[in-house]
């Protein structure tokens, strides 16, 4: 099925090995890293990012994210698709992104406490790379059956981890805070525009790189962020 998909569309550009495409919340609402920066408690309500947002963000990680490759699948009889590769990212992942443009945007004092988030692997990667690099202190709240690689990983990282029940973990993602760390700065793994917006750069690179891409092929796993995908492009989520 995926060999069709890729011949309907023609010249594609596909996201190495995971990006996340975004689904609307509550438009114009501030994002609650907006609220973050200005000192107030955050609030669940987001809009998606603007491409001026994307933009300004590709400029905040620039040096701190690898700007990676987009390589052409040599497959025989197969149409030009192009593979994004974000495993070269230094965590492996995309997630790096994400998080610098968020941390970055953040007064020092801000970040003096530390950091947290909740993921079962990927984000709390990028964060703890980040917050290494601050010299802040970092913690992941992480599922009870997260993989022994993720958690190895994130120790490797300088950060440590709380394993929870699945069902608390899920808890802070919808809540955006764990009692443990109120003291702390959460960034959640994909519900902050700046985060979003961070991980949106993808999608300007794939543009740079392919401008007349007529689509943009997006993998994802059980939660969304974006790939800026401007006109005449168009993105596909594919679970």
């Amino acid at each position: 099925m995926r060999v069709h998909l890729f011949r309907l569309v023609g010249r594609l550009a596909i996201e190495f090995p995971l990006a996340y495409h975004a689904r609307t919340t509550l438009e114009g609402a501030p994002s609650n890293w907006e609220m973050a920066v200005m000192g107030t408690d955050p609030s669940p309500s987001l809009r998606l990012p603007s491409l001026e947002e994307i933009r300004a963000a590709a400029q905040r990680i620039s040096g701190l994210a690898v700007r990676t490759p987009l390589v052409r699948l040599n497959v025989d009889e197969a149409p030009d698709i192009y593979l994004k590769l974000e495993n070269l990212q230094p965590i492996g992942a995309f997630k790096i992104r994400g998080a610098g443009n968020a941390l970055t945007q953040l007064e020092p004092a801000r970040l003096s406490r530390g950091v947290y988030t909740a993921s079962a692997g990927n984000m709390a990667q990028g964060l703890a790379w980040h917050a290494r690099r601050l010299g802040i202190a970092c913690t992941a709240v992480v599922p009870e059956n997260a993989p022994e690689t993720k958690l190895s990983a994130i120790t490797r990282l300088g950060a440590d981890y709380l394993k929870v029940p699945f069902d608390e973990w899920w808890q802070v993602i919808l809540d955006y805070s764990h009692p443990a760390f109120a003291d702390r700065l959460f960034v959640h793994p994909v519900g902050d525009q700046a985060v979003m917006a961070g991980n949106g750069t993808i999608g300007l690179e794939i543009l740079e790189d392919l401008p007349d891409a007529d689509a943009v092929i997006v993998p994802f796993g059980g939660v969304d962020s974006p790939v800026a995908s401007p006109p005449p492009s168009r993105a596909f989520g594919r679970k």
